[in-house]
This record gives structure tokens, sequence and C-alpha cells, in this order.
């Protein structure tokens, strides 16, 4: 009879496979394969997904340089088209230019302007009305010197005669080919031997004239 076994006491429980140290735990990530559920939390791909990250970004740019260039676009409509610098190389000193100046009206309550200028013959100014009490332009009317005179057609509001206010105007011409016929440019050297009050330069360094006269009518 053989002897019985040694107690060796009850069996050991049987281990689990556990995961590899460093890998993680049940409540992390999955360890195999590595990320493999991202996709499916993530539709988009990484490049698309910093594409819409930066897409606010990008509107935002936009934005800003639409405001940017309304500001500008706004400025720049408020400017006067020439600059209104200090006269440093005395251009305003001489003889009186415009040296008459009338608007006046008709029966009817039409508008009418005349007025004499020391300028060659064809010499073209614009005339700008503006009713001063509402800052409102009115009436932009173009003329040409003949025989140092100048005078409109007689001209009304979109509605009839304007009404009785006070009234600004602009008397303005830029000695340049856009303007001027060739014989006025001939006669002033381009603009260049003008001297007297108005006398200016324009924003591209052109003569010009420009002066301001208000009257209640």
């Amino acid at each position: 009879m053989r002897p019985p076994a040694p107690n060796r006491g009850p069996p050991s429980p049987r281990r689990r496979a556990g995961p590899a140290p460093g890998a993680g735990s049940e409540t992390g990530f999955p360890c195999r394969p590595a990320f493999a559920s991202l996709p499916i939390m993530h539709p988009y791909p990484v490049a698309h997904r910093r594409t819409w990250h930066a897409i606010p970004l990008l509107l935002t740019g936009i934005g800003l340089a639409l405001l940017a260039g309304c500001g500008r676009q706004g400025s720049d409509a408020s400017r006067l088209s020439f600059e209104e610098i200090s006269d440093t190389t005395g251009l305003s000193r001489g003889s009186v230019i415009l040296t008459a100046f009338e608007p006046y009206r008709l029966a009817g309550g039409a508008m009418r302007i005349r007025g004499k200028a020391h300028l060659p013959d064809g010499t073209r100014l614009q005339l700008t009305v503006v009713r001063a009490s509402i800052e409102r332009t009115v009436k932009v009317l173009q003329v040409t010197v003949q025989d140092g005179t100048f005078e409109t057609a007689p001209f009304m509001g979109e509605r009839g005669p304007l009404p009785p206010d006070l009234y600004r105007f602009d008397v303005l011409a830029h000695f340049n080919t856009a303007w001027q016929p060739e014989q006025v440019l001939r006669a002033t050297r381009n603009g260049q031997s003008l001297r007297g009050p108005g006398v200016t330069r324009g924003t591209a360094g052109t003569p010009a004239f420009f002066q301001r006269e208000e009257r209640r009518l």
C-alpha cells in the first residue's frame, strides 16, 4: 500500500492573463489596438478637424477686413478731391481769380448763377450747390468760361424750386487732361502758372482751383 500523498492544501485559483505592464487598465483607453475607437468618437479625419477649427478664425479675419474696407471707403468718399494744406509755396498770392459770383432767383423760383473769372477762355468749372442747413447737395453744374464770364442755365430741385435757405456754392476746377481742353492747359502751363486766392494742388499734385461762397436765397 502506497502512503497517502502529502496534503498540499486547496488548489490555487487560476490567474487570468492581465494586460502587459504599462498597457493601461480596464477603465482607461483600450490597449489593443491603440485608440481603435477614435474613428467612432471623431467621425472627421484630423485634417478636417483642423480645417473646421480654423474656419472661425478665417471668418473673423474676413469680417475685420470688410469693416476696415468700408471704413476706408466712407472716409475716402467724405474727403474733398484736393488736399487742404497750408500754402507754403505762395500759390494763393496773386490777383483775385474769381472776381464776381452771383447766384440769384428768377421769377418762377428757379436759381441761376453767373460770375466772372480771370481764367482762359474754355476753362471748365464745376459748381456744387449745397443746402447748408441740412448739408445736402442739391445740384452739380458745369460751366465754361468765355470772355472772362460764366453763367449756368436755370435750375430747380427734384420737386420744384429750392426752398429759401442758406446755400453753399463750391467752385472747383482741376487742370489736367480729364478736365480742361488743350488750349487751357497750354495757356496756364498745365495750371502751373496760376497764382491767386483759391489756387491749390490736387491729391496727385496737379494744380486746382477751389473757392467756396455762401448766399441766402
